[in-house]
């Protein structure tokens, strides 16, 4: 019969050492990719915007709007717009198909802009487009940078007495990166007035 023979200490140390160093390697390894996540998390572009509009009397049964789009880059790092893609439209509203939209439109913003009335959901088919444009397709490059509120600007002449929905599409370089706003506004004698 054999007795087992006692266990060295020297063992237990090298044991012990290994699951020590093994432990340390792993929470090294999870605490860099939980970091990793954290620095990816705020590294993703966080936009928002917004869309100022002035209308101002013109010769003629027109006004002239000036459209002025504000877009914060919350994030750390820089967007790079596609100055091609990035494109501002203006349709004209039908207002003898739509006049239930536009009415709840107008309601809603009563208090705020008399003479802006913001989108709460226009009927498509009652929307035409009557003005397409890229306001900065002649610059070789845009960027809004982080922690900035970077403006782009057009000035256009439209009818008067009509109702017309502005919709901004910014684009970024990568595939990915698209900020939309739209706002309803009407050109109607009561609207017209300067800042």
């Amino acid at each position: 019969m054999s007795i087992a023979a006692p266990l060295d200490v020297s063992n237990w140390k090298d044991a012990v050492t290994a699951i020590a160093t093994a432990l340390a390697v792993t929470l090294a390894a999870w605490k860099w990719y939980f970091q990793e996540l954290i620095r990816r998390k705020q590294e993703i572009p966080s936009i928002d915007g917004d869309i100022e509009l002035e209308i101002v009397e013109s010769p003629g049964n027109n006004v002239g709007l000036f459209l002025n789009t504000i877009w914060n880059n919350r994030g750390t790092v820089p967007i790079f717009l596609n100055t091609l893609k990035t494109v501002f439209e203006i349709y004209e509203i039908d207002t003898s198909t739509a006049p239930i939209a536009i009415d709840q439109a107008a309601r809603a913003a009563k208090n705020r802009h008399p003479h802006i009335l913001d989108t709460v959901g226009s009927n498509e088919n009652a929307a035409r487009m009557i003005l397409q444009f890229h306001p900065i397709k002649d610059a070789r490059w845009f960027m809004l940078e982080p922690k900035t509120k970077s403006h782009i600007q057009a000035t256009v002449i439209l009818k008067a007495d009509c109702v017309y929905e502005v919709r901004c599409l910014i684009v970024g370089e990568k595939a990915d990166q698209n900020w939309f706003r739209k706002r309803l506004f009407s050109t109607s004698s009561e609207s017209k007035h300067e800042k």
